[in-house]
């Protein structure tokens, strides 16, 4: 395990690079939502609900057992949540189709307070997920595999990673700073194609601190866009290596975070956070911009109807809950 560590972090200080991203304004482009297709995912006061865009109707799927989640495998069989602290080391696996829990695990080492849960990678192969330290003071993120034992682990002291997500080909996108070595402070986004071979590939490097990097991550379903929540909004580029190309495409005045493609890859679901209207946790959805900013608001028109008919709105758990969208 030692080596993989070393071999992984030194050639991950083999890459740098700063990107310049540049915002041009555009006009607001609010999407026909009676043509979308497809269901959303997500949780509302705890239970797990799903909503169909083709026939505007929310199906109540299960009572959600934890307090992360859900999290959506890229290949939408499965999701995944966590228990409610106190036992946040327990990880439930989900079928998408059922709303049944599949199997069920324990963690050895307990979740990170501040981490938002366990990912899953296509057809529940790998689980990721971010844990106290027993060594250190930041955490150390890890890679178990089906059976939820321990196969990967990246040390916190050298990489302390901040959000992390699978695509449907089983790569590993993650975001991190870097505390040890010659790019020490470095904050980055970059990849894992292959788990066995340690190979990486670095996206971009950001500016600010690491309260700033994107802990909620999404990837398109061809494996070619990666979007994210950045200085509160939500950003989309490329995942190709060194990309210079990622630009802001949705911003509000409240926050935005828990971003997810749609199945055609054309429009973004997000959450908006800290509402300054008792809206925390409004579901939007969004026609994505070929250039320019969409602006996106506690009443505007992108805002789905959900079980919460008293404020004609979809209300998720906000920041430590997710959003799954599949055909």
């Amino acid at each position: 395990m030692d080596t993989i560590r070393k071999s992984f972090f030194f050639f991950l200080l083999s890459f740098f690079i700063f990107t310049n991203c540049t915002v041009e304004e555009g006009e607001m482009e609010n999407p026909d939502l009676s043509t979308l297709e497809g269901k959303i995912l997500f949780a509302f006061a705890g239970d797990l609900f799903l909503y169909d865009l083709a026939t505007e109707t929310i199906d109540f799927i299960a009572e959600r057992k934890g307090r992360q989640g859900p999290f959506m495998s890229p290949d939408a069989q499965y999701f995944t949540t966590n228990n409610w602290p106190g036992k946040n080391e327990g990880v439930a696996l989900w079928e998408v189709n059922t709303g049944v829990i599949e199997k069920e695990f324990d963690l050895e080492i307990t979740l990170d307070p501040d981490e938002l849960g366990v990912k899953v990678s296509p057809s529940a192969t790998y689980y990721s997920g971010i844990v106290n330290s027993l060594s250190s003071a930041n955490p150390d993120f890890i890679i178990l595999d089906e059976g939820g034992d321990e196969i990967f682990r990246i040390d916190g002291d050298r990489i302390r990673v901040k959000g992390h997500v699978w695509d449907t080909r089983g790569n590993l996108y993650f975001t991190g700073e870097i505390l040890e070595g010659s790019l020490n402070e470095a904050l980055f986004l970059g990849r894992i194609s292959d788990i066995g071979t340690n190979d990486f590939t670095l996206i971009r490097i950001f500016d600010g601190q690491f309260a700033d990097l994107p802990d909620q991550l999404a990837i398109s379903p061809d494996g070619g866009q990666i979007a994210y929540g950045y200085k509160t909004s939500i950003w989309i580029g490329s995942t190709e290596e060194n990309s210079e190309n990622h630009r802001e495409c949705f911003g509000a005045v409240q926050t935005l975070a828990v971003p997810t493609f749609s199945p055609d890859g054309t429009h973004l679901a997000t959450v908006m956070l800290n509402s300054s209207t008792s809206l925390r946790g409004d579901l939007h959805v969004a026609k994505i911009p070929n250039e320019g900013l969409t602006t996106l608001t506690a009443e505007g028109a992108t805002k789905l109807p959900g079980p919460n008919s008293s404020l004609n709105s979809t209300w998720v758990s906000g920041g430590d809950s997710s959003i799954g969208w599949f055909k």
